[in-house]
């Protein structure tokens, strides 16, 4: 089989990221971040500059901060790493927007030249394989999951498409090198997400079990040669051992006597039940365009998901699916499974159409064989649904004959149906990179703390992110947590009972009046030395009382921006 040379792979390359900065266009041009200034944004662009700190300054990678739950904090894992070695390596060379907006791209544009370039393998047509790198690397689900939901640990998808190409490559007789490469791919797609690791090693089962029974030779599936069970535990060996540290240290952040995170029996809580069948997609999310069917949760971050997989993209797989048979068969057996194992235990057709019991037998045999009950997000796994059906279109097109302008028509008609028919918002939001004078006029470091109050906005109920964003430039103690609201210590401070409360729009304030000074009191011993009032994050009302509480026990801001007043808290006595 002829493959496209390095000329033609760069050319694609550039092709890709020129199609990235165009469907980000809208955002990038405000030189802000790229996603919802409600979403999880702010806690992976802290993390990113958590581990770049610690890289720089000390040459270690961090488990352990006290710039969240101050002053106790605890041990903490950034959940993808290899973004925050991207951004920590551009840290203090870019601004922290640019560097973000680079490294989106930068994945965006990877997830789709991996896409291609694993169809080139099947389809031997460089041209009709161009829709495939649209059709995953710029999918409605990554337009608004991973960038638009600010959830960067989804942004890798690149690498999965990478390792099944060179474990395809691995499975003739001598292709120890291959197998070697396959390894390194699969241990950079569990540095992006323990998830995609997974994701990658089904992906490559698929691919194996698919060349046992369909695989002959001169095809695009090779018969496995002799050796080749060796050559993937060689490459399995070698993403486990060169994992193995962080693994070790992502398992030692869930000691609940330390850890910032939840119990690992709240993460790995899942079951074949009902109960959680609201994270799964519904049959009618994949197929149904518009704008208006955009899953969208706000519980603490604004978090928007859609497995649509578009008309093009679907169009074209069907006509693949028809005229090319065996060589479809098995991503048309891997989209199937895969679509199954996004609908959850239940099925449902929509979303006043659902089973009442668990009936999804695909599902309930797989969540175990598959390691389900070790994630609690396997929606995800929709990404290899949209791998499928992008080798798929590019089987179609191959079959249709399409010439260079077909491919690029073809990847044309894909991208504009993500911006103007999915329901993956467009133009993806973006949120201000700006910080506040008062922020920028807080110039302290981790022995001291710093509340920003209200710990929820009124309107939304949403965790205000932005805070995690200001302590990235004033570097002091915050007691909010990326996985929750605040330490559980708190759940006794009077002063932020009041607030809290107050953030709730729940009147008349406290019963007893001198709770707040005792809070404020405690806050000071536990080195809280200023006092954020966000009033903008507040409504008028409860705003202006929590300004009359905080004058009341510490005198007038001392300094204010628009939305944000400043209050200084001066030690106690007995703690200087």
């Amino acid at each position: 089989m002829s493959q496209p040379g390095p000329r033609v792979c760069l050319l694609v390359a550039l092709f890709y990221g020129a199609l990235a900065v165009v469907l980000l266009a809208p955002s990038l041009a405000v030189g802000d971040f790229v996603g919802h200034p409600d979403s999880d944004l702010w806690k992976h662009v802290w993390g990113h500059w958590w581990v770049g700190t610690s890289l720089h300054q000390q040459l270690a990678w961090p488990l352990e901060t006290r710039l969240q739950g101050f002053p106790w904090g605890g041990t903490l894992f950034v959940i993808d790493p290899f973004n925050a070695l991207v951004c920590g390596a551009m840290q203090g060379l870019l601004p922290a927007p640019l560097a973000f907006n680079l490294l989106v791209v930068g994945q965006l544009t990877l997830g789709a030249w991996a896409a291609w370039r694993l169809a080139c393998e099947v389809t031997d047509n460089p041209a009709a394989s161009l829709v495939s790198g649209a059709i995953y690397g710029f999918s409605p689900w990554a337009v608004a999951y991973a960038v638009g939901s600010g959830v960067s640990e989804t942004l890798g998808l690149g690498w999965i498409p990478l390792a099944m190409l060179l474990t395809l490559r691995s499975l003739p007789a001598g292709a120890t090198r291959s197998a070697l490469w396959a390894g390194v791919a699969l241990l950079i797609a569990g540095l992006n997400s323990w998830y995609y690791l997974l994701f990658a090693m089904v992906g490559c089962a698929l691919l194996v079990v698919a060349s046992l029974l369909w695989g002959r030779p001169g095809s695009w599936l090779p018969l496995p040669g002799r050796g080749w069970l060796g050559r993937l535990l060689l490459a399995v060996l070698l993403a486990v051992v060169g994992l193995l540290p962080l693994a070790a240290q992502f398992t030692a952040s869930f000691d609940p006597s330390t850890s910032l995170e939840p119990a690992v029996e709240e993460r790995m809580l899942f079951t074949t039940g009902l109960d959680r069948q609201m994270d799964f997609f519904t049959v009618s999310d994949f197929f149904v365009p518009g704008k208006d069917r955009l899953r969208v949760s706000e519980v603490l971050e604004w978090l928007a998901q859609t497995p649509y997989l578009g008309l093009t993209g679907l169009a074209l797989a069907l006509v693949g699916i028809c005229r090319s048979g065996r060589s479809a068969a098995p991503w048309t057996a891997g989209a199937i499974l895969f679509f199954l194992l996004s609908l959850g235990p239940a099925v449902t057709f929509t979303p006043s159409l659902c089973s009442s019991q668990p009936v999804n037998a695909v599902y309930l045999l797989c969540f175990y064989l598959f390691g389900f009950w070790l994630i609690t997000a396997p929606f995800r796994v929709h990404v290899l649904t949209l791998l499928c059906v992008a080798v798929l279109a590019a089987i179609g097109l191959a079959s249709l004959r399409a010439t260079r302008l077909g491919g690029v028509l073809a990847t044309a008609l894909v991208v504009a149906e993500v911006c103007w028919l999915s329901p993956a918002p467009f133009p993806v939001p973006s949120a201000s990179a700006e910080i506040p004078g008062v922020v920028r006029a807080l110039r302290l470091d981790a022995r001291v703390g710093v509340l920003d109050i209200p710990a929820v906005r009124y309107e939304t109920r949403l965790a205000p992110g932005k805070y995690f964003y200001n302590q990235t430039w004033h570097h002091a103690g915050i007691p909010y947590t990326t996985a929750g609201i605040v330490n559980g210590a708190f759940k006794d401070n009077g002063f932020f009972l009041e607030m809290w409360r107050l953030a709730a729009g729940i009147f008349p304030p406290a019963a007893d009046p001198m709770a707040a000074g005792r809070g404020l009191d405690d806050l000071s011993r536990l080195g809280y030395r200023h006092v954020l009032l966000h009033t903008d994050a507040l409504s008028p009302a409860t705003a202006g009382y929590a300004r009359r509480v905080l004058e009341r026990w510490l005198g007038p801001p001392t300094s204010a921006s628009p939305g944000i007043l400043h209050y200084r808290l001066e030690p106690l006595p007995e703690a200087e």
